[in-house]
């Protein structure tokens, strides 16, 4: 992972103990380990020795998300999960997308905001663009 990533990993941690949420990082779990939210606990999981480095900020984000929205399950959240529910999924993406929008935007002219390239650079799947572009939409209508 790059250093700019590795400070936006740091914030995002910061951030989760700020707000009361444990979080562990881990790297010798299996790399197809997916990240966990324990909502009830207040607690998240990211398994840092997955393959795609890239995706780590957006996946803590994603489950920061989970446990600030007090989604509720019978079992822990687990990233992009089939088990999941598919409206608490979305709400922990669009949650997600807003928590990293604002390092994408920092040194950037709204002109210059470009969707895919921010799923580029967080690694976001592809299947989240409608989301990502809605949260852009949104983000310009409130700085314009």
């Amino acid at each position: 992972m790059n250093t700019y990533l590795n400070d936006i990993l740091e914030d995002l941690c910061n951030f989760a103990l700020s707000h009361g949420i444990g979080i562990t990082l881990n790297h010798e779990f299996s790399p197809a380990m997916k990240s966990l939210a324990d909502t009830r606990n207040r607690k998240i999981l990211i398994n840092t020795g997955q393959p795609d480095q890239q995706q780590i900020p957006f996946q803590v984000a994603h489950e920061i998300s989970h446990v600030m929205t007090n989604d509720k399950s019978t079992h822990l959240l687990a990233f992009n999960s089939i088990h999941s529910d598919p409206q608490i999924e979305t709400r922990a993406n669009r949650g997600a997308v807003d928590m990293l929008l604002p390092y994408y935007t920092d040194e950037r002219q709204i002109e210059q905001l470009n969707v895919n390239e921010f799923m580029t650079c967080f690694d976001i799947p592809a299947h989240l663009e409608k989301i990502v572009a809605e949260e852009f939409q949104k983000y310009r209508d409130q700085r314009l």
